[in-house]
């Protein structure tokens, strides 16, 4: 039976502290009255600030998975896998949105934004079962080296984000204070989700190499 260490990477590095210190400040100057729970900050019908970094983080994941889509390093071994993670960054981006409610300026019944959301759910689920790309994704899954810290850091955050959001667990926040932690936890989730997508690629350059090798990130 193979060692746990072949599949999770326990060590504690720069991406790790930077982790840390993200989620610290997510925690900390809400509280503090730094980050007010304005529109400027919290977008109610549009776009806040803390929005914006969310979809710049997106912005870099998608545009890692494009490179290497676009680019596959030796061989087209993971690019089907690369491709299909396209569309989770495109359904991120559109869940972050209300699925575009929150960009246009009209009132549209809700409707067309859930067929929105239907569509995009759907032509990545077709995607997930062509060209082998739940093959690939098995593959990569057994063969890499995840970071644990990044993972138990973004999957905390995440449940936190809920908890605060729906008010569970008997946690009890005022509505304005509760929607500035949500925006601000989520941050460091998507910085986790990129940290886990630069070892997935820096690993399946290894692995298109032929060789078992593990995360040198």
């Amino acid at each position: 039976m193979p060692s746990i260490t072949r599949h999770v990477d326990f060590s504690f590095r720069l991406r790790e502290w930077f982790m840390l210190l993200v989620t610290a400040l997510a925690l900390f100057l809400p509280g503090t009255g730094l980050i007010p729970g304005t529109p400027t900050w919290v977008g109610t019908t549009g776009l806040g600030v803390l929005d914006y970094i969310q979809i710049a983080l997106m912005g870099v994941g998608f545009v890692s998975a494009l490179l290497a889509y676009v680019f596959p390093f030796h061989s087209k071994e993971w690019q089907s896998f690369w491709g299909w993670s396209l569309w989770c960054w495109v359904i991120v981006f559109g869940r972050t949105v209300n699925w575009g409610r929150i960009l246009v300026d009209n009132d549209l019944p809700h409707f067309w934004f859930n067929c929105i959301a239907i569509i995009l759910l759907l032509l990545a689920a077709v995607g997930f079962f062509r060209r082998g790309c739940w093959r690939q994704s098995w593959e990569l899954l057994i063969r890499s080296r995840f970071p644990f810290w990044i993972l138990v850091i973004g999957l905390l955050l995440f449940a936190g984000s809920e908890i605060v959001e729906h008010q569970r667990l008997g946690v009890v926040v005022p509505a304005d204070l509760a929607d500035v932690y949500e925006e601000a936890m989520e941050i460091p989730v998507f910085l986790s989700v990129l940290f886990v997508t630069w070892s997935l690629l820096s690993q399946s350059r290894g692995f298109s190499r032929g060789g078992d090798k593990s995360d040198p990130t």
